[in-house]
């Protein structure tokens, strides 16, 4: 399955494109079966882009929302991706219909999850993600003990703890088995060194090990859509 490329000049033209394209999958999906059920990436990037999509015409009441990862930090943090999708929405987490955090509890400050299962209804309509420098996608990160856990298809569990390489250790992911079971996955790159590096591993024969994002472009079961620009 080709992995479907739209090219934007600038980040503002980009998130034009995509809030429209979002709208409309969100729209549709509320046409025919009276709900939408997606699931949001954290991080810098997709912030502009929520922030339009806040103020765009859908029913989010009729939404279920979902996270794709989290960092195990205190939910009002700046650096929860729970807290910051909200705030560049402007608008309360209870405008949606369901918006599905991960249930995460501590044993000697280890996280561990109280339920592994997603609880918004699936497939997702569509799953919204980033990627790092270093080939991570959702919180997958390459060379690390749980890598294997996470990117097999087989592995029963559709969320899981994830250790980091960052100096936050620990994150809750989607895992890809999780991922794939949704009806599209839209990949959104800004600036010119991911854009080139994601070209390198699209071109390019690379351990999964090395760069996560490998399996999830070469795999051939969930149609791939990539918005990307390098300004």
């Amino acid at each position: 399955m080709k992995n479907e490329i739209f090219n934007f000049e600038n980040l503002e033209s980009l998130d034009s494109y995509l809030c429209k394209f979002i709208k409309k999958e969100i729209n549709s999906a509320i046409s025919y079966k009276g709900f939408s059920s997606i699931a949001l990436s954290g991080g810098m990037t997709p912030l502009s882009l929520y922030s339009k999509l806040g103020k765009s015409n859908i029913d989010w009441s009729k939404v279920h929302l979902s996270l794709v990862d989290e960092r195990c930090v205190k939910q009002n943090s700046n650096l929860s991706n729970e807290n910051n999708i909200i705030q560049s929405f402007s608008i309360s987490r209870e405008n949606f219909r369901s918006f599905s955090s991960f249930e995460v509890s501590y044993k000697n400050s280890r996280p561990y999850l109280l339920n592994n299962k997603i609880k918004n209804p699936t497939p997702f309509d569509f799953i919204l993600l980033g990627m790092g420098l270093d080939g991570h996608f959702a919180s997958i990160f390459p060379n690390t003990k749980e890598l294997n856990n996470l990117l097999d298809l087989s592995f029963d569990e559709q969320i899981s703890i994830s250790k980091t390489n960052d100096s936050i250790p620990y994150r809750v992911t989607l895992t890809l088995r999780s991922i794939l079971e949704s009806k599209k996955v839209l990949l959104m790159i800004q600036g010119e060194d991911k854009v080139d590096f994601l070209s390198e591993t699209i071109r390019r024969e690379f351990s999964e090990i090395q760069r996560p994002i490998k399996k999830l472009l070469d795999q051939t079961k969930v149609p791939i859509y990539i918005f990307q620009t390098s300004n």
